[in-house]
């Protein structure tokens, strides 16, 4: 009769017997053998064996904090079943090639990550025997202040009013909660709008007069202000001037716009422009002298235009003021920069045919 740790494992007159029920890693186990006849049992001296290491079972996820919109802390715990002698702990962080490795369970900073970017998180536990990962825990940095914000774009279209158009920030760094447009007038600013859109018209300006320009974007984690634009407003400028009355899409790369003469009572008429998405990276602005229409070419398939003209008084510095918006879209145009396809070669054997009437 053979017992481990006082348990009965076997009886019988087998001279051999393999232990496989429920023996861990990491573990020592006492056996003693008892025989038996019929006068009585002798039992045997007592025989001490230790298991192997073991793979680590049971790894517990790590808990993670954030702490800044750069930074997070991870902390390691010990796993459930070490099944051996814990060698090293490693955190891994997703997209970082950087790895944090510690002999014992421990909290780690981990710092110059991404504002508002989500990072995977485990960490990995190797005894002698091997390594094994815990599960992923996802965390989102916080919110940080906007990066990228450029000025704003100023249109005058009349000696009283602008129209400005900006962009949107360059890096975000979290959910946009809005912008803000500043006007600033010998040291004095003023909110002149807020919120999410990116143009907005500012009225009631005095002609001739400079003003100063700034926007403003915001995020739960601050807020970014742009340079500086400066407009000094005409002292006279033509009176309403009527949006092109031809707004023709030529091609996938080409408008025709047309407009009537103006003969406004403030003066005569020396320049006309045309532009096009003005505050956006496909604007374009086209002077045509004293010309009635025009062309506009190298332009973008399948895009949306907003055409204003422009119209300047002679002998006025910026004397000039600007239609509204109409819209139209250019034609499409067949697909461009298609990459070749991507070919693999597979291991194909050939085996030649059977030469004709051989067996």
């Amino acid at each position: 009769m053979l017992l481990r740790d006082h348990v009965e494992l076997f009886r019988g007159l087998d001279m051999n017997f393999t232990d496989d029920r429920n023996v861990l890693p990491y573990r020592t186990y006492s056996y003693t053998l008892s025989v038996c006849n019929s006068a009585g049992c002798t039992e045997s001296s007592t025989v001490t064996v230790a298991t192997a290491q073991g793979i680590p079972e049971d790894i517990l996820a790590p808990v993670v904090a954030v702490v800044n919109a750069t930074s997070i802390s991870v902390t390691v715990q010990s796993p459930g079943q070490p099944n051996g002698q814990v060698q090293l702990y490693t955190v891994l962080v997703s997209n970082l090639t950087q790895t944090y490795s510690m002999s014992s369970p421990q909290t780690v900073l981990i710092t110059g990550l991404k504002p508002f970017t989500s990072y995977n998180v485990m960490v990995k536990v190797c005894t002698q025997a091997g390594c094994a990962d815990s599960p992923t825990v996802m965390v989102t940095t916080a919110e940080a202040a906007p990066e990228g914000v450029t000025e704003p774009k100023v249109i005058i279209i009349s000696s009283m009013l602008v129209k400005l158009f900006w962009r949107p920030p360059t890096v975000m760094n979290g959910q946009l909660s809005g912008y803000r447009l500043l006007l600033l007038d010998a040291g004095i600013e003023t909110e002149a709008y807020s919120g999410m859109d990116l143009n907005t018209t500012v009225a009631n300006l005095i002609p001739g007069h400079t003003y100063g320009f700034v926007v403003e974007a915001s995020t739960r984690g601050g807020s970014t202000r742009s340079a500086q634009t400066d407009a000094t407003l005409p002292t006279s400028t033509p009176g309403s001037v009527p949006p092109p009355h031809i707004v023709s899409v030529l091609s996938s790369s080409q408008i025709f716009i047309a407009w009537f003469a103006l003969t406004p009572s403030e003066g005569t008429i020396d320049q006309y422009r045309v532009l096009l998405n003005i505050g956006q990276e496909t604007e374009i602005q086209k002077s045509v002298g004293i010309a009635l229409s025009t062309v506009i070419s190298g332009l973008k398939p399948y895009t949306m235009y907003e055409v204003r003209l422009q119209a300047c008084l002679q002998m006025v510095p910026d004397g000039c003021s600007t239609s509204e918006g109409v819209f139209n879209r250019t034609f499409e145009a067949p697909p461009s920069g298609q990459p070749a396809p991507l070919l693999t070669a597979l291991d194909i054997k050939h085996c030649p045919d059977k030469l004709a009437g051989t067996s």
